[in-house]
């Protein structure tokens, strides 16, 4: 089990990452930098609240107090949570690698949990945007290039006429 403690820059609103994953509960996405998910409001709260406690074992009871607020849930409710975040994620909960089930006990998140860096950050724009970016990127040093190339041609172009001349007269 890898877990890191985020806990004390970890709040509610600020990208973070979880193992691989960047997590931005304000855009209510996980990325990886290959792909997108969208998550539902309650499942990053869920996702959050695991997320600001990382290790340590969280109750149905603990959660449905904390995330839905003393509402009365179903226990269907919390499972089928459970299983969007499990499926968002890709994690299997008989070889967790995100988000443990106890039995009897509750669910602890095992995946490494850390702040975003500014790489992250670059990872919370969509998918298409980063696309855009890299294409925008590649476009200005290929006209770069050919903009050098003409500028260094002309130059000889130049120099060779200046000392073709120099040298008839």
């Amino acid at each position: 089990m890898t877990v890191s403690t985020a806990k004390a820059s970890l709040n509610s609103h600020s990208p973070f990452m979880i193992g691989n994953w960047l997590v931005d509960p304000r855009s209510l996405t996980l990325d990886d930098g290959e792909s997108q998910v969208k998550l539902e409001p309650k499942v990053m709260d869920v996702l959050v609240y695991l997320a600001q406690r990382p290790g340590q074992v969280i109750s149905r009871q603990e959660l449905e107090s904390q995330v839905w607020h003393g509402t009365v849930v179903s226990y269907h409710a919390l499972s089928h949570t459970m299983l969007k975040l499990r499926k968002a994620f890709d994690d299997d909960p008989k070889q967790a690698r995100i988000v443990e089930t106890l039995s009897k006990r509750g669910y602890r998140l095992i995946a490494a949990v850390n702040p975003a860096t500014t790489n992250s950050e670059y990872l919370a724009l969509p998918v298409k945007q980063r696309q855009f970016d890299l294409a925008y990127t590649l476009t200005s040093i290929v006209l770069a290039v050919v903009a050098l190339t003409w500028l260094l041609t002309q130059g000889i172009t130049r120099n060779t006429q200046e000392n073709t001349s120099s040298t008839i007269s």
